[in-house]
């Protein structure tokens, strides 16, 4: 059987039909690649229909009709026309506006578009001074509408899930991690610092520090890597890696770290900072885990 091509002429499989009965390859006649180019062809060169003016004065027309009893917009025909009208338009959109097809075409849309010298136009446009909202600060009532609508977001699962992944799928990215670590200034800390020196003055055990985004596991950056020994030391800094501040309970932050470096062949030690408060007691333990397997 030959596959019935689109009616409006742009050589795709025809897969709707429309109320006119033509066949169309998209789902909306605006979709077809020959309408579009129409459409887009049809603006070149010309100014905006709407100035500030006419829409100011178009406003003010649709206002006094609406004021006006004998109006039609003021029938309740009319009324009832527009609200079923907006509600079957609305219910035939949602399924396709959800779907995956859709939110993949607006992404794909959306990494075409920012090229890598349209970035750099825009990053020298909001930088410095050039930034609408240089010298400027959110008063406290706007504040308090971005903090409630960012953490409204969060309290969604099917949301935060979703961006939990495309976060870690980032990390993954070769290409992505060079670029973020080209933006990051890492260096150590003074936790990592003295951390540093107590392995240093070990002598069998040659730990290298990568905590500045030289190297990363499957998504992960570690601290401290032996790659001889295939061993890693992480360095958990009480503030930064505590329940409040991962969800999860100690123990369960650890398993999770290590699980992850052992599943990449890798035997990985924890380290809290407030450790390195006694050297004695923290050489000991790392002594422990270089020389023994885990």
């Amino acid at each position: 059987m030959v596959d019935e091509l689109c009616e409006y002429g742009c050589g795709n499989v025809a897969k709707y039909k429309l109320k006119n009965g033509k066949k169309i390859c998209s789902q909306f006649h605006t979709q077809c690649p020959i309408n579009r180019k129409i459409n887009s062809d049809g603006g070149l060169g010309k100014k905006h229909i709407y100035t500030p003016e006419s829409r100011k004065s178009l406003s003010e027309k649709i206002s006094k009709l609406r004021q006006d009893s004998n109006s039609k917009y003021n029938t309740k025909e009319y009324i009832e026309k527009q609200v079923i009208s907006g509600k079957k338009a609305r219910q035939k959109n949602l399924k396709y506006l959800e779907s995956k097809e859709f939110i993949d075409k607006i992404r794909k849309g959306v990494s075409e578009a920012w090229t890598d010298e349209r970035r750099k136009e825009h990053s020298e446009r909001m930088s410095g001074e050039n930034n609408f909202m240089f010298g400027k600060t959110h008063t406290e009532e706007v504040k308090k509408i971005i903090s409630k609508a960012v953490s409204g977001a969060w309290d969604n699962e099917e949301y935060r899930k979703e961006q939990t992944q495309i976060r870690k799928d980032h990390f993954k990215n070769p290409e992505y991690l060079k670029k973020y670590r080209a933006g990051m200034t890492a260096k150590p800390n003074k936790a990592e610092k003295r951390l540093m020196l107590i392995l240093d003055g070990i002598n069998i055990c040659k730990y290298e520090f990568v905590g500045d985004f030289s190297l990363w596991i499957e998504g992960k950056n570690p601290d401290f890597i032996n790659k001889e020994q295939k061993k890693i030391i992480e360095l958990f800094g009480v503030y930064f890696h505590n329940e409040a501040a991962t969800g999860m309970l100690e123990a369960e932050h650890e398993k999770e770290r290590i699980d992850h470096f052992k599943r990449c062949g890798y035997d990985c030690l924890i380290i809290w900072d407030n450790e390195l408060l006694d050297e004695k007691i923290l050489v000991k333990k790392i002594l422990k885990f270089h020389v023994n397997k885990v």
